[in-house]
């Protein structure tokens, strides 16, 4: 299909045939929601959503700094909107993996810090 949408014929031209649920219809052509695996390192006693929907909890890792125990969880997620999630927790967060995430989140701090300052 190539072009711009338009409409043709008066308004009530057609039916919806009975029985046709317009939700399944429109939820058959989405796209598959796509997931990827997250590793977080995680704050003791924050994150507590991300730790319920966690596959893979380790506790008492090595984190980004020596004052706080850490948690490494593993999830498996779709992309969208984890970067606003993870953002949400502040400094209780590290991303491990993907790359492409921590990069994300990275930039985003950076630009609101030159915001901030700038």
């Amino acid at each position: 299909m190539r072009g711009k949408a338009a409409k043709a014929g008066p308004p009530g031209a057609y039916e919806i045939p009975p029985g046709t649920d317009v939700s399944q219809v429109a939820r058959r052509l989405a796209p598959e929601p796509s997931t990827e695996r997250v590793v977080l390192l995680v704050r003791k006693g924050a994150g507590h959503t991300l730790r319920r929907g966690a596959d893979r909890v380790e506790e008492g890792v090595p984190g980004p700094d020596s004052e706080s125990t850490w948690d490494r969880l593993v999830l498996e997620r779709g992309s969208v909107g984890l970067a606003d999630e993870v953002l949400g927790y502040g400094a209780d967060v590290f991303v491990e993996e993907p790359t492409a995430l921590r990069e994300r989140v990275v930039r985003r701090l950076r630009a609101a810090l030159g915001e901030v300052v700038g």
